[in-house]
Parts: C-alpha cells; structure tokens; sequence
C-alpha cells in the first residue's frame, strides 16, 4: 500500500467512526454543551473572582487600601471562591469522572486536579 492509498484508508477509517458516533453508535461527551453556556459560566466566574482578589490582604496591602469590615468579613472571599469552584469546575470534575469510569482519560481528566486544591503536607 503507498502512501496515497494509505492516507485515503485512514480518511475513510475516520469518516465511519464519526459516522458512527454521529448515528449513536457511540456517547457523545459533549452533548449538551455549547460555546455560549461555557462563555457564560467564565464570565459569570471572572467577575465573582474580583470580589476574591480585592478582598486579599496581599492585594490591599500592595495597592494601599482597605476594604471597609463587614460580617463575615474574614470567610467572604474562601466563600466566593467555593461558589467559583463549584460553579465553575464541576464540568471538569464531573467530565474526569466519566472518563475515569470508562478509562478513556482526556481533558477534564487533566485539567479537574487543577481545580482542586491540593492537600496540605504535614
């Protein structure tokens, strides 16, 4: 077989696959998704994430300013950053999931780790 034939059976081996999957074949993993829920979550997430870098001690010191003391004023930004988290990662962490169930591993199974915080080491 040249290469010529080669290309045009690996094309032809691609098209029955998606074919395939096209007819139900196989799981679609992205259905139910679209480009304008994703833009969104990260718009919606990027601005509940100001809140957190303005009410960083660090952030207030640098640029010199305070934010007014409020209730709770200490748990605010480890609350926002749960709602960002929850909000916004559990398409990652429910994608690894399915994907470690079927031990097929692919993006939301590299990217979910970076969503989770890591353990502190003793």
């Amino acid at each position: 077989m040249d290469h010529h034939e080669h290309h045009q059976q690996d094309m032809a081996d691609r098209g029955e696959h998606l074919e395939g999957a096209a007819h139900g074949a196989g799981h679609d993993r992205h259905a139910g998704h679209s480009v304008a829920a994703f833009r969104d979550k990260f718009w919606l997430t990027l601005a509940l994430t100001i809140p957190v870098v303005l009410l960083s001690h660090d952030i207030q010191e640098w640029f010199g300013y305070s934010v007014p003391m409020f209730p709770a004023y200490q748990y605010a930004a480890a609350i926002l950053g749960t709602v960002i988290f929850l909000y916004g990662g559990m398409v990652f962490i429910r994608g690894a999931q399915g994907e470690l169930t079927d031990r097929k591993p692919g993006v939301p199974s590299t990217r979910w780790p970076s969503c989770c915080p890591t353990p502190p080491s003793g």
